[in-house]
């Protein structure tokens, strides 16, 4: 009802639009309203992003809900993946593009993996 009367004043509806409609329907419904809101969203011509798919994994997660899960997963990486490859096409790259590294095989070297992208450094603590 609130994105019809947004629609009806004007206001144009995306991406991120229907991510807050989504994020509020995983809380409240779940999966189920996650995939609601997504199916509403594309029969819009709108496409999900990585927050879309991010939502629908912490959905799935939270309703033991593997295969969601990890189908959520394989679209946030492809979506990452096809963005860099696009930049990179496009010759639009730069140290503020955004950096996902690969996920390290000894899970004890994660945490020192991540450090310089919360932190300025890897000197300082967090």
């Amino acid at each position: 009802a609130l994105l019809r009367q947004a629609r009806e004043s004007g206001i144009p509806i995306d991406t991120r639009s229907y991510n807050a409609l989504i994020l509020v329907k995983a809380r409240i419904y779940g999966v189920q309203g996650v995939h609601e809101g997504m199916d509403e969203m594309k029969a819009r011509g709108i496409s999900p992003n990585v927050f879309t798919y991010f939502v629908l994994r912490e959905a799935a997660i939270l309703a033991n809900d593997q295969r969601t899960a990890s189908s959520a997963l394989e679209s946030i990486n492809s979506l990452i993946q096809g963005d860099a490859r696009s930049r990179a096409e496009d010759g639009n790259t730069s140290d503020a593009d955004i950096h996902v590294p690969e996920k390290m095989a000894d899970e004890s070297h994660s945490i020192h993996h991540w450090k310089g992208y919360y932190a300025p450094s890897d000197d300082d603590d967090w």
